[in-house]
């Protein structure tokens, strides 16, 4: 203990610069009144933990999510984080910003601190392995720090598990590094953004070889390394199985297939490259650009580069360079590297594979840090002769004046094409050349003008946060310039070197704080918007449903594209519009929703034939429906192009049966509807940006819970199920029920149904019917689900084919459904065949 006392001791003055670095990062989050912003903070995590925390404060641990999709598992859902103890003491103890934000600043210092105790293993100065762990902060990125209380918990698992096969190959306490590593793991499990996860762990088995094929023995003693990374891996997965293991039973049920990777595989293009040497809030309006693993600040960006030249021939430095190359493979799909991708689980079914670049952020600041620790090493970096150092500082500066001036340029170039219609008409021209134009001109005129405007914006150099980072990196060349020339004594170059590196650290945080944070107070959870509020005045939620129609896309189309929105305004829109899943503050359920793990059921009746994106018609003569399986999260097999917005429309308004059939009471649209079952509810003149909104009381809605009049049994192909569905105009009359085994009931059965207690998870009921029937359940049908009557078991069917449906006998009877995520003593059925 008094060692341990001694060595935080020594420590003290780089781990309170870690400690400040992370507080003043998150500052405004935990005592600032602030909270993170974009549409999916605002849509999805911060949702998320507010469910959790309510499910927490009534004694649960939530397992079902029943506020969109018809309801979800929690377990495929994987983002509440559910069953990690450090969150559940958050969320019992603190409101939930309060704890969506200590969750991550614990679990980023957490990163952070371990990042600089691999440094000071790998024999860093305590300043070096200083520069390791704050170009590890700037590496990921604001972008990523604010991925809900997933993020940091994600970032702590690669530099946990380096940590534990470093000391496991030198035999230091390898069980008890074993056990730390699997705990850092189990925690990923657990808490992590689970891609990230499964990235870091294959980043790791990447340095068990590595370690393995340096050490000199014989045998199995040879695989030590991947022998204990294994057993770390085994361990991990039991003591995280209460998250992990739900997700393993239920993958094959999302839409994450083996052809999910190849559709979401964008390859990235040179706008993110920009991040390379500017942060990554410098972006290309409407094109994206900045990604985590690229930034680590001006002087490490120097250092890496001079590192790259002279100084990594082998060693675990030389790992790291190669191990970032491998990275880059995998994230931009070279040829080979893509194979792991598309064809190696689970990698194969993780979309946006550019999300390797975040685990490109450890290799690049251990680089960083190798460098540094070099260059204040005197008999290193003056080892260099003068050509080296003449040829360095001659190509960087080149490169660094080859980087204002184009600035400057484009700068001009911008402005000049602004001042020019024509030139905009000619550029338009080019690139909507063969294009289908959905729309007219004059609305792809506007688009480029705003795109130009944000560009000049952006990129002026009247615009602090575009200049300070230019600067930066000249006040980086120039410390080198003098260090190099020895104009600097080391001292003041470590010194120097170092409150740089603070210093552009915080500037680069602290200059999205405006753009990146907003007060808390704006998401009044109290006071819903208009939509809402009318919407809640019905007051049962477990009632009913609502669903948006055509909202993202008309939104663009009618505003976003024409002008760029603050984020104070984007807030409110989002809230206004209950955009993604925002519903959840207000205690409302909807059918659609943003849900990366729908299941491939929601997506196909959902995202295929009811809400096709854009101007995309689900088409029931596609030949393709009878070849194609519908697996693929964009099945653009069986679309057509409406011809314009009237006609997807008209073809919205055919699928109303289908929304009824799931309790779609409520319909929201930017677009005027008129059908005889939709009755128009006024808004009080509500607009959004300018923009009517318009709320419809869908009259023919079915109720959550009811006896099926006629029940039509169907085995076979799942899409011809699909086009019996889109056939059928009365649900009242006719339900679909999945059995190969169920007998015909008589016609018109009735019944009566009350619920005596519905949660999520849980509905108890008492029924009554004359002669026996299917009851329909309006819950999403995920395994997971029993159901009982009167305390027997009884199997449960696929009813309208994503909800649920059992049979009841005549009389009177005590119905209960109930939902529970698979865990880990399920495991010998993922090896049962169906």
């Amino acid at each position: 203990m008094k060692k341990i006392f001694e060595s935080f001791k020594q420590n003290l003055p780089q781990l309170s610069t870690i400690f400040f670095v992370v507080f003043f990062v998150l500052f405004p989050l935990l005592f600032g009144g602030y909270m993170f912003y974009d549409q999916e903070q605002i849509g999805f995590y911060y949702p998320q933990s507010f469910f959790h925390d309510a499910q927490v404060a009534r004694g649960n641990l939530p397992q079902w999510n029943n506020a969109y999709f018809g309801g979800i598992s929690v377990g495929l859902d994987q983002f509440v984080s559910s069953y990690y103890p450090v969150n559940v003491l958050l969320f019992k103890f603190f409101s939930f910003f309060t704890a969506h934000h200590l969750s991550i600043f614990i679990s980023i210092l957490a990163s952070c601190l371990l990042v600089y105790w691999f440094g000071k293993m790998n024999g860093f100065s305590k300043n070096a392995a200083l520069v390791v762990s704050l170009s590890y902060l700037s590496a990921l990125t604001f972008e990523w720090l604010d991925i809900g209380t997933t993020a940091g918990h994600a970032f702590l698992v690669l530099p946990v598990l380096c940590i534990a096969l470093f000391k496991i190959d030198r035999e230091e306490h390898k069980w008890l590094f074993t056990f730390v590593g699997a705990v850092g793991l189990a925690v990923g499990f657990l808490a992590g953004f689970i891609q990230i996860v499964f990235y870091a762990c294959a980043v790791a088995g990447f340095y068990a070889i590595y370690l393995d094929w340096h050490r000199k023995a014989k045998g199995l003693r040879r695989f030590k390394c991947i022998f204990f990374l294994a057993l770390i891996g085994i361990v991990g997965v039991i003591l995280g199985g209460w998250q992990i293991w739900p997700s393993v039973f239920l993958v094959s049920e999302s839409v994450r297939t083996a052809t999910y990777a190849m559709q979401q595989a964008d390859i990235p293009g040179p706008n993110e490259l920009l991040t390379l040497f500017l942060p990554d809030y410098i972006r290309l309006p409407f094109l994206g650009g900045g990604a985590a693993g690229f930034y680590t600040g001006a002087l490490s960006f120097f250092i890496i580069l001079l590192s790259l030249f002279f100084w990594i021939r082998k060693g675990t430095e030389r790992f790291f360079a190669l191990a970032y190359l491998l990275i880059l493979g995998l994230a931009f799909r070279l040829p080979v590297f893509s194979f792991l991708n598309d064809h190696i689980p689970p990698f194969s079914h993780f979309g946006g594979q550019f999300r390797w670049m975040v685990m490109g952020a450890f290799p690049l600041a251990f680089l960083a840090g190798f460098g540094y620790q070099k260059l204040v090493d005197t008999s290193v970096s003056q080892s260099l002769s003068e050509k080296q150092k003449n040829r360095f500082l001659k190509y960087s500066g080149i490169a660094l004046l080859t980087l204002i001036a184009g600035v400057v340029f484009f700068n001009i170039g911008v402005w000049y094409v602004l001042k020019r219609s024509d030139l905009q008409e000619k550029l338009l021209s080019l690139y909507l050349e063969r294009r289908t134009l959905q729309f007219t001109i004059e609305h792809y005129l506007q688009v480029l003008r705003v795109a130009l405007e944000e560009f000049q914006n952006i990129f002026s150099l009247l615009n602090y946060k575009m200049v300070v980072p230019l600067l930066l990196l000249v006040f980086a060349y120039l410390l080198l310039w003098f260090y190099l020339r020895k104009k600097f004594r080391v001292t003041l170059f470590e010194k120097l070197g170092l409150v740089l590196i603070v210093c552009n650290l915080l500037f680069v945080y602290s200059a999205q704080f405006g753009a990146a944070l907003l007060p808390q107070r704006i998401l009044d959870i109290n006071n819903p918007p208009p939509l809402a509020q009318k919407v809640k005045e019905h007051n049962d939620p477990n009632s009913y449903r609502i669903a948006g129609f055509l909202i993202s896309d008309s939104l663009f189309w009618k505003a976003s594209s024409k002008r760029i929105f603050t984020p104070e305004e984007n807030t409110k829109i989002y809230l206004d519009l209950l955009v993604n899943n925002t519903n959840v503050f207000y205690s409302i359920q909807r059918l659609d929703g943003m849900e990366p793990y729908a299941t491939l059921r929601h997506n196909q009746i959902l995202s295929t034939v009811i809400f096709p994106p854009g101007l995309n018609i689900f088409d029931p003569k596609s030949p393709a429906i009878t070849a194609d399986e519908l697996n693929k999260l964009m099945n653009t097999s069986v679309f057509r192009q409406a011809v314009n917005i009237e006609e997807k429309v008209k073809d919205f308004i055919l699928k109303l049966p289908l929304l009824s059939a799931y309790n779609v009471k409520f319909i929201y649209s930017l677009i005027p509807l008129q059908h005889p079952s939709l009755k128009h509810i006024p808004l009080s003149n509500v607009s959004v940006v300018g923009i009517p909104l318009y709320l419809y009381e869908n009259m023919d809605y079915l109720p959550r819970v009811y006896f099926a009049k006629n029940s039509e049994f169907f085995t076979g192909n799942p899409n011809e199920l699909i086009l019996k569905m889109i056939e059928n105009t009365d649900f009242k009359n006719k339900t679909f029920i999945e059995c190969a085994t169920c007998e015909k009931m008589n016609d018109n059965t009735l019944g009566n149904v009350e619920i005596v207690s519905y949660e999520n998870g849980f509905v108890k009921l008492k029924t009554y019917s004359e002669h026996g029937g299917y009851l329909v359940f309006g819950e999403s049908f995920n395994p997971g689900w029993k159901a009982q009557v009167d305390g027997q078991h009884t199997p449960i069917y696929n009813a309208n084919y994503i909800f649920q449906a059992i049979f009841v006998p005549k009389g009177e009877h005590q119905v209960e459904f109930k939902f529970s995520n698979k865990n880990l003593w399920n495991l010998k059925k993922l090896f049962t065949k169906k």
